[in-house]
């Protein structure tokens, strides 16, 4: 429970995070007291330092909450999937290129950020990058998210998404010749 408050009230409203145990074992039988449990979760963050912090705060939680109780506990945490960040001058290129080829009328901007882990975070934190996300859903097909187990990818979005990488490479190789974007290439 008190790993649950660190996000509330230790983190900037506005530097959006999650602290989030997800997974509590503890115990074989219900008529003993168990001599040990074992919490396992996740944090994120978008910005590194206050995943540090979110870090410092969940050890200095769990020390706390120990010596309360009289108990040991170990914090193990490993380092997960780093934020994806997309600098705006690569956001504004990735946007162009799809208004390019759907019109800007049918781009969509993501109402709040999202705080998915995503492997694509890798990438981003060695060369400016952009994420992109292509909408599949019709009318006439009922939607379900990605990660729900109804999900059915509509096809038809790869032909839209191979026009959009098209366009996307020779706009970047312009910005790269013209040197709107740094040629950060190693």
């Amino acid at each position: 429970m008190a790993l649950q408050t660190i996000v509330s009230r230790e983190v900037n409203p506005a530097h959006p995070s999650v602290v989030t145990v997800g997974r509590f074992e503890s115990g074989t039988a219900a008529n003993v007291i168990a001599g040990h449990a074992r919490l396992t979760g996740t944090i994120r963050a978008q910005q590194p330092e206050v995943r540090l912090d979110l870090e410092r705060s969940i050890r200095r939680v769990a020390t706390a909450v120990g010596a309360l109780h009289n108990a040991a506990i170990d914090v193990d945490l490993k380092t997960g999937t780093p934020a994806v960040i997309n600098p705006p001058e690569m956001a504004d290129l990735s946007r162009r290129s799809a208004a390019a080829v759907v019109g800007a009328d049918r781009l969509g901007a993501m109402e709040s950020a999202n705080m998915g882990a995503e492997d694509f975070g890798y990438y981003s934190a060695q060369r400016p990058a952009s994420y992109v996300r292509f909408g599949t859903a019709t009318p006439e097909r009922e939607f379900f998210p990605a990660h729900s187990s109804r999900f059915d990818f509509d096809e038809r979005v790869m032909g839209i998404a191979s026009a959009y990488f098209h366009r996307l490479a020779l706009a970047a190789g312009e910005a790269l010749l013209s040197g709107i974007l740094p040629n950060r290439a190693t």
